[in-house]
This record gives structure tokens, sequence and C-alpha cells, in this order.
């Protein structure tokens, strides 16, 4: 493959990244526009359609309304009664103007309206409606131009994607005609993933792999590039784009460089697809650009295979040397980059100053034979540059910082004698080091140093700020620092400020949330659980929903004291106070203020307890992991699964004489909470896919706070939705049940032996489910039972 790459590679991505930093992203994060899209489907099939809806999105004034909808066969008089709804700001006030009540099924009946004033108002609705969270409902006809034109520009928020979007596929899609349900799958797919809504991916997915395709090459290409529109990585997403490349594989199709640099982008590729991918264009003859050679080099390196980015950084540097040839500006900046990426993935010390030596090496010194026994052109020697300095410098600081063998003394007294300025880049390394080590107080030494230097924030130094002032037992300061740089403009858009709001991502409310676990304020995780996305746009996903797991144990574990019973057994006041409607965001922030206090406080507030919503934390926890989980049930199989298992015991603190032989086990009835789904039958988690990590939090959870008896169902919960358990999920999830399934001797003699135990039920119930081989052995349970015990004997 890297003879083809040197022969022809010659495109060039000359976009700059923060290499540095563990979170670096390539230029851009956003969606790919819903115009690009619609105007590829008018460029390959010329249908009128698809230059109608241009022409309602475009401003341009070049274009003839008029004769577009005539050409659309659109009559004048359908665009009136449908222009009601198009110059409605969103998808949910466009679809609440059609309930069939208020509008009339016949197009004449509509008030003539001029195109013009119609076309202006249009495009002009400025004022973000409140969203609805009634269902909403919607007549039994609408043309297809009008569910086109919706589902492409008027989604705004997630709310808007999991709701009104999902009801006009749910109930529109198969009226639509065939050479338009593929693209309607595309544009749905673009707004569930630009806004991170995880648990819609794959029904589309399986959906668009069912129908037939006009025109299957763009289309399959289109459907990959919406999913790599997704600002975070999963394995389920990954699992969607194998279905897709698999179908492409059958029928012969060919992915486009713009779908290849779509899957290669490191916020969203797994290595193993990634292979996958390598495999692929070798077969299909497609020769990668330099973009794509960097995206290779950064994965691989990213996961640690520095052998196979080894391939990849001698073809950019050979392709570097002929392009610098040629008169090339941008081929040295780039070879520059390569090296600080790979350099910056080493580990440790030794192989990363080993890896600097040979780079700079005399050209006969270095062997240029590379595993594949390819004959390479030797590397060239770069020139010399003051930039080449900072890079270097920064990404060996950052390799130091990575290695723990280094004390933080060290670290602190390179970062003093380097003989680049300090910028961001390398205080952020610094700040991370140090609490990766623990050493708090000396992060927050120098984190004030970085304020002090009046240097811009962005949103890694952001969220290394939130982690330090947390684990310094600063809170409420962090919470201050979120508000000033992710919170709004204050006073409106029209106020001068010195910087726009940061756009965080939910790896980084994750990172501060888990801060604040390890400082036990599970409160504050809760509070930011609740309100996140109306604060900040940030949305929870999986490993938010395993962070709010574990602040639940934690709470569970410090509302076991006098404060934490007087305050459960407050909630069964009838005189209590209610809660109060959150409306506006001042309303929250105050709700936040009084459980952490004021940021101008010296200290924060103290934990009172982890009441969650007028619920015990636990029960609270446990009701975000059931809706998160009946939110994945595409195919209602939930309701109808049964526990494979009975306990003997409530609890591992129950009475053992409850179990004698004359009462049987007790079934588990699975009790849904009203609010389980959304009154339109939605998951009220749209973000979060549940994963075996979820799985594992929320059984530990369960058995830690005296409710192992659910254990068995959430089992057949994972094996009804083909949640594959690791080990450690299966040997936790055993352990507890054993505690509320084993009788005394005597007594399971009376029952028939321990061959008939509920226990001995359970494990041959996994043991047909995984297999033998990946079920748990006797001594994985033993180690597994001095686990529990520690957990039991922590703080959470």
């Amino acid at each position: 493959m890297l003879n083809t790459v040197l022969r022809h590679a010659r495109n060039v991505n000359t976009s700059h990244q923060r290499v540095f930093s563990s979170s670096a992203r390539l230029a851009s994060s956003r969606p790919l526009r819903t115009t690009r899209y619609i105007s590829l489907f008018h460029e390959e099939t010329r249908e009128p359609i698809w230059r109608l809806l241009d022409a309602l999105h475009s401003t341009s004034q070049s274009l003839d309304l008029v004769k577009v909808l005539q050409n659309a066969k659109v009559s004048q008089e359908e665009f009136n009664h449908w222009s009601m709804v198009l110059y409605e700001h969103d998808i949910a006030t466009a679809l609440a103007k059609l309930k069939p009540t208020s509008v009339s099924t016949d197009p004449h009946s509509t008030p003539r309206m001029d195109i013009a004033t119609a076309l202006k108002k249009l495009k002009g609705r400025a004022m973000l409606p409140k969203e609805e969270s009634e269902p909403i409902p919607i007549p039994p006809h609408i043309p297809a131009w009008v569910i086109l034109y919706l589902a492409g520009f008027k989604v705004r928020t997630p709310t808007h994607a999991n709701g009104p979007l999902m009801h006009l596929v749910s109930i529109y899609f198969d009226s639509l005609p065939p050479a338009l349900q593929g693209p309607f799958l595309i544009l749905t797919m673009l707004q569930v993933a630009r806004f991170n809504l995880a648990a819609h991916m794959r029904p589309l997915v399986d959906k668009f792999l069912t129908i037939p395709l006009d025109d299957p090459a763009l289309q399959f290409n289109l459907m990959l590039q919406a999913m790599a529109c997704k600002p975070t990585s999963s394995t389920e997403n990954a699992e969607g784009v194998v279905s897709l490349l698999k179908a492409m594989k059958a029928r012969q199709l060919k992915l486009t460089s713009k779908t290849y640099d779509g899957l290669l982008h490191d916020r969203f590729v797994a290595v193993q697809l990634t292979r996958y991918l390598q495999s692929r264009m070798i077969k299909e003859g497609h020769v990668p650009t330099a973009s794509q050679l960097e995206s290779y080099l950064r994965i691989f390196a990213k996961d640690g295979a520095i052998h196979d980015a080894r391939k990849y950084l001698d073809a950019i540097h050979t392709l570097s040397a002929e392009a610098i040839e040629k008169g090339s500006s941008d081929a040295q900046e780039r070879a520059y980059r390569a090296n600080t990426v790979l350099l910056a993935n080493h580990n440790d010390r030794t192989s990363a100053f080993e890896f600097l030596r040979e780079l700079y090496a005399p050209p006969e010194e270095l062997n240029t034979e590379v595993s594949s026994h390819l004959r390479l052109p030797k590397r060239p020697q770069l020139a010399a540059k003051s930039k080449t300095d900072v890079y270097i410098t920064t990404a060996t600081f950052a390799v130091m910082a990575r290695d723990h063998s280094i004390s933080s003394d060290r670290l602190i007294e390179t970062f003093e004698k380097m003989t680049v300025r300090t910028n961001i880049v390398t205080y952020t390394i610094l700040i991370r080091g140090l609490l990766q080590r623990k050493k708090f107080q000396e992060a927050l030494f120098f984190w004030r140093k970085f304020r002090d230097t009046g240097l811009l924030m962005d949103k890694q130094m952001l969220t290394v700020g939130l982690q330090v002032l947390t684990r310094a037992k600063k809170p409420h300061q962090a919470i201050m620092l979120l508000e000033a740089f992710a919170g709004p403009r204050k006073g409106g858009e029209d106020v001068f400020q010195l910087h726009d709001p940061i756009q965080l991502t939910t790896v980084s409310i994750n990172e501060f949330l888990v801060a604040l676990v390890r400082l036990r304020r599970p409160d504050l995780v809760f509070k930011l659980w609740d309100h996140m996305g109306e604060l900040y746009g940030v949305y929870p996903d999986a490993d938010t929903l395993s962070i709010l797991l574990q602040a639940a144990r934690v709470a569970y574990r410090l509302d076991d004291t006098l404060s934490g019973a007087i305050a459960t057994l407050g909630l069964k006041n009838p005189f209590r106070k209610q809660r109060k409607n959150m409306s506006t965001r001042d309303d929250i922030l105050q709700s936040i203020a009084d459980v952490i206090g004021q940021p101008d406080h010296a200290q924060p507030k103290r934990y009172v307890s982890g009441i969650w919503n007028g619920l015990p934390p636990i029960n609270a926890a446990c009701k975000v992991f059931q809706q998160a989980i009946f939110g994945n049930d595409h195919d209602k199989k939930l309701p109808n699964v049964k526990s494979p298992a009975d306990a003997v015991r409530t609890s591992l603190d129950a009475d053992p004489m409850l179990a004698l032989p004359s009462f049987r086990p007790t079934k588990f009835e699975f009790v849904p909470p009203p609010d389980l789904l959304t009154l339109s039958g939605k998951s009220r988690h749209p973000n979060v896919v549940v994963t075996d990590n979820n799985c594992f939090n929320y059984i530990v959870l369960l058995g830690l706070g005296s409710r192992a008896t659910e254990i068995p169902l959430t089992l057949a919960w994972m094996r009804a939705l083909d949640i594959q358990p690791s080990g450690s999920t299966l040997a936790a999830a055993l352990v507890f049940w054993a505690e509320v399934s084993l009788q005394a001797p005597l007594v399971e003699a009376w029952s028939g032996g321990a061959q008939k135990s509920e226990f001995i039920k359970l494990a041959d119930w996994v043991r047909e489910w995984v297999g033998e081989p990946r079920a748990p052995t006797g001594k994985t349970l033993l180690k597994w039972r001095g686990i529990v015990k520690n957990m039991r004997q922590s703080d959470g």
C-alpha cells in the first residue's frame, strides 16, 4: 500500500489542531450542512423537489420560486396552505400548527398569500419558542416536500430530534415515495448524529438497509458521512457503520474520499474499524490523501500501535520532501505535525527520546527497512526552524507528564526551565500531569498562575480548571468558572465580551463529574445531570450514566448517617415543602447555589444528603437507568421479560429465618415508574445507548443498596437487548445474587439440595447464555467476593 501512497498521494490538508491535548480534534466538529446533501441529491437525480427545498432555504434572490414551484408540481394554493407551517421557527411549533382541528385539509380554503411575503416570513423567524413536551397530533397527510424541509432545516435542538422528528419518521415514512425514503432517513440521521442521539442511530440504519435505493452508492456514502457527524464515539455507532460497510461490500459499492475522511475522524473511529478501512482502500484502489495518512498515523499512535504508525510517518515524510521540492509552503508544517503526533503518543520517556534521536540522526545512520519489506526512500532531513522547537519541546513534555515515574517536582522543574515560551498547551499539560499525580494544591497554584497570564481560555484548559478547583475542594468556584466561560453571553448578543462562550463536549462535563464523585459531592452530580443540557447544551451519554450510578453509590454510603437519615425521614412528611418548579436559568443556578454555596464564599456548603427530585439517591438513579434501557428497547421486548431466578431473602441483612422451607422464593415483579418513557413513548435519554459498563454499575448499585433481588431481571434485560456482559459484570452479579439466594445448609437439604437452589438456577442460566468458557469460575467468584467486601468497607 505504501508504494501506491508514495507514487500517487498528493492532496494536502493543512488544517491545524491542538495536537498536544489528549482531546485534540480535527479542524471542525460541526456536522455537514443539510444544504450539501440537498445539493448532492439534486445533482444526482435532477428531481425538482430538491431544487424546491434549496429555494425555500436559500437566501439567494436569483432563484425564481414561482418557476421552481411549477417544476415541482406544487401549486400556489398548496404552497399558501403549507407556508404557515414552513415559516415557523422549528419543527415542534410547525407541527403544532398542524393539529387536525385547526387546519383545513382543503388547500383551496386557505387564504391566499403572496409567495414573496410567505418566503420572507419563512426566512425571517428568529425567536426561540418554548419546546413542547406533549405528543403532537399530526394530520393524516403532509406533502413529501414539507416533510423533507422540516426534517432538513427545522430541527434545532435534541428535543426536536428526539420528539417531532421521530414522530415524522414513525408516521410518514411508509407513505413517502420509495425514491425519497432513503434521503429522508439520511437527513434524519444527520440530525440525530448532530445531537448525539445514539439510541436512534441503529434503528435508522436497520430501516435504511431494508429499503430499495435509487442511487445506492451515493446514499450509502451520505448515510455514513451523516453518522460520522456524531460528536462522540461509541461502540454501538461503530457497529452500525460496520453493518453499512458490509452491505456496501455485498453490493460492490465503493466508498468516496469524503466518506473515508469522515470515518477516519479520531473522535469517531476505532482501531478495528481503521484496519478494515485500510484493507478496503487497498482492495478498491483508493489512494489516500495526505489528510487521511495523518488520520491513520494519529489513530494507530493513539492506540499504541507504534509500528503501524511509523509506516504512515515515513509515507508523510516522503510526500513532504517531494512537495517541498515543488515549492509547497505547507509540506514542512505537515511533517512537523506528524512528528509531534507520534512523539506525543509515546507512553514513556525512554522510547520517546529514542524516537527523537532517530528522527534527527543523520540519514546514513537510519535503517530504512520497515516490516512490510517495502524499500522506502530515506527519511529527509528537515530544515531547522523555531516552530520545530515548540512542537518537539511540547510533545516531549507531554510524554513526561504521562510517565508517572517522573516526580511532580521534576515535572515542574522541566516546565520552569523550558527554552520556549510557555503557553496554554504547556500549562494544560503541566496541570493535568499534577492532577494525575494527586498534587492538587500544586495544580491549583499553576492554575492561578495561568489565569494571571491573561491567556485566552480554551475547552481543554477550562476542563482542567474545573477538575483543579474541584479536587482542591472548591467546587463552588468550579461552578462559577463553568458559568463564566460556558454560559451564554450576559446581556445578549449585542454586548461586547472578550470571549465567546466555550462549547463544551460531553467528555469535558464527564471529567468534571468524575472529579465531583471523587470529592464525594454526588448532590452536584445529580444537579448537573438534570440541567447540563439547559445550561450548556451538553447532554448525558453512556459514560455519564455510569458516573451517575457511581455517584448514587457514594450518596447511599454518605446518607447512612444521622443527617442523611433525617433527610430521608423528611420525605415521609406530608407537610414538607414541595420542590420549586425551575422555569428560568437563574432558578436553576440558584438551586445549585443552594446546594453548594455562593462562589464568593471562602468554603463551599457541606454535603447534607443525596435526596434527588424527591427520591432517595439509589431509587432516583435506578429509575434513570431503567428509563435509559427501556428507551433502547425499540422492539418492545422488555415488558415481557421475566426474571430467570427468584430470591429467598430481600437483602444480605435480612433475617435468614424468614426463608423457611415452607416458603417459596419470592418472585420479583418489576413495576415501571409512570415516567419510564415520554408521553409519546420515546426515550427520556436518547443520547444514552446502554452499555455493559452501565449494567455493571447498576448491578453493583443494586447489590450495595440492598436491592440484589433485581439482579436476575437486569441480566435478562441485557440478554433481550443483546448487551454482551463482561466477566466482571457476571461475576459481580453472581456474588451479590448469592447473598439473597443461598439458604442455610439444612434448609437447602429440605428444599431438594444445593443443586435446586436459586443461586444454581441463575448460574446455569448465565452459562446457557454466554457459554461455558465465558461463565465465571469458582476462582473468579472468590476474587469478586473480596472485591465486594472492599466496596462495602470503602466510602463509596
